[in-house]
C-alpha cells in the first residue's frame, strides 16, 4: 500500500520540491534536485530493508507542530492525513522528522535535537540517520509549499525553504566520546552538548540493554541476567561504534555516551573518526568520590544499573587519559569538571 520503497520518499521529495520552487533560486532548486536524486540512489536499499522490517507503517503523515497540542500534559497529534494512503503509509522516521524539522524551523533547535534523541533512545532508530536527514529536508519543503499556497505568507515559506537547504548542506560532523566513571555527569553533559550544538547520541546503558532484549528502564538483575559478563562490554562498544558510523555518514555529529575507561576503547573511537574523516573529541567528566556515591544511591528511573560496588571496581580498572590524549584539553566553564579534547 505504501508503493515502491525507493520511489515513495523520492517521489514525495520531488513533488514537494516542485511545489516550493517559487521560494528557491534556480541554483538552489538544482542543488536540491541533485541532492534528492543522489540520496535516493544511496538510500534505496535502506528504504527496502526498512519496508521489509516493518518500519513503513500507517503513520500520521502530517506531523508538524500545528497538528499537535499539549492536552493535560500529554502531546497529542490530530488532523492526520486520511485522504491518501500513500501519504500516511510512510517510514516512521519521516513522521518523526516532520516534528523535529518544525521545532528547528520555528527557532527551537534544542527541542529538535531533544526530540530526535529521545525518539531514538526509545526506538533504537539510530540506524535511520540517513533516512532521517533526507526526510528532514523534504518535510521542510512540504511546509514551504503549504505556506506559499496559503498566500501572503512568503516569509514563513522562505524560512522553510531555507531550512531544507540547511539540512541538505550539513557542516562537517564530529565524533564526540564521553569519558568518566558512573555518576560523573556524562549523560547530563552529552545532553547539553546535543541540544546546544546539534548531534545524535548513542548511550551505552541503553544499547547494552537493547542487545539483551531489555528496555532502557528494565532491571537486568530482576530478570536474572548478567549483562556485564563475558564479552558483553566489547559487544556493546562494537555496537556503539557501528551506530556512530552510520550517524556520521549521514552528516550528523555523533556523541557516544559511554565510560570509555580503557585506552583501547578510546583508540577504537579515534580510529573510527579517522576512517570517517571527521574531527575527534573526548569530553571527560569528573567529580569527587563522595559526590559519585551520593548520585548513584539517589538514582531512580535511570538506564544505568551502576552502584557503589560497580564504582569501586571500575575506578580500580580505569585507565586515565594519557599525555597524547590530553594535548588539547580545554577546561569547561560549567559546574562539573568537564573538558574537551580535539584532534
Amino acid at each position: 500500500r505504501a508503493g515502491s520503497p525507493a520511489a515513495g520518499p523520492h517521489g514525495r521529495a520531488l513533488a514537494a520540491l516542485e511545489g516550493a520552487a517559487p521560494m528557491l533560486l534556480p541554483a538552489q532548486h538544482r542543488h536540491l534536485r541533485r541532492w534528492f536524486d543522489e540520496g535516493a540512489t544511496a538510500l534505496g536499499a535502506v528504504w527496502r530493508r526498512r519496508l521489509l522490517a516493518g518500519r513503513v507503517r500507517e503513520c500520521h503523515g502530517d506531523l508538524h507542530l500545528a497538528n499537535a497540542v499539549d492536552l493535560d500534559g500529554q502531546a497529542v497529534a490530530f488532523d492526520a492525513i486520511d485522504f491518501d494512503p500513500a501519504l500516511r503509509w510512510i517510514d516512521v522516521a519521516e513522521d518523526a522528522a516532520f516534528a523535529a524539522m518544525d521545532f528547528a524551523a520555528r527557532g527551537r533547535p534544542d527541542y529538535c535535537w531533544r526530540f530526535l534523541n529521545a525518539w531514538m533512545d526509545a526506538t533504537g532508530e539510530q540506524e535511520a540517520a540517513g533516512v532521517l536527514r533526507y526526510a528532514l529536508a523534504y518535510r521542510a519543503l512540504v511546509r514551504a509549499q503549504a505556506e506559499y499556497m496559503r498566500g501572503g505568507r512568503c516569509a514563513q515559506a522562505r524560512a522553510y525553504a531555507a531550512a531544507a537547504l540547511a539540512w541538505s548542506r550539513p557542516a562537517l560532523p564530529r565524533l564526540v566520546i564521553m569519558h568518566g566513571l558512573p555518576g560523573t555527569g556524562k549523560t547530563f553533559e552529552s545532553q547539553r552538548l546535543l541540544e546546544r550544538q546539534g548531534a545524535l547520541r548513542v548511550r551505552s546503558d541503553v544499547e547494552r540493554k537493547r542487545l539483551f532484549g531489555l528496555g532502557a528502564l528494565e532491571s537486568s538483575q530482576a530478570r536474572g541476567m548478567d549483562i556485564y559478563a563475558g564479552n558483553a562490554t566489547a559487544r556493546t562498544y562494537g555496537r556503539l561504534l557501528e551506530l556512530a558510523r552510520g550517524i556520521l555518514s549521514a552528516g550528523f555529529t555523533a556523541v557516544i555516551d559511554a565510560a570509555f575507561l580503557m585506552r583501547h576503547e578510546r583508540d577504537a573511537a579515534r580510529q573510527l573518526a579517522r576512517e570517517c574523516g571527521v574531527p575527534f573529541e573526548i569530553l571527560p567528566c569528573e567529580a569527587p568520590e563522595a559526590v559519585l556515591r551520593r548520585r548513584l544511591a539517589g538514582r531512580v528511573n535511570d538506564a544505568s544499573e551502576a552502584n557503589a560496588a560497580v564504582l569501586v571496581r571500575l575506578a580500580s580498572a580505569m585507565q586515565a587519559l594519557e599525555p597524547d590524549e590530553r594535548d588539547a584539553v580545554r577546561v569547561h566553564s560549567q559546574s562539573l569538571s568537564t573538558r574537551s579534547l580535539t584532534t
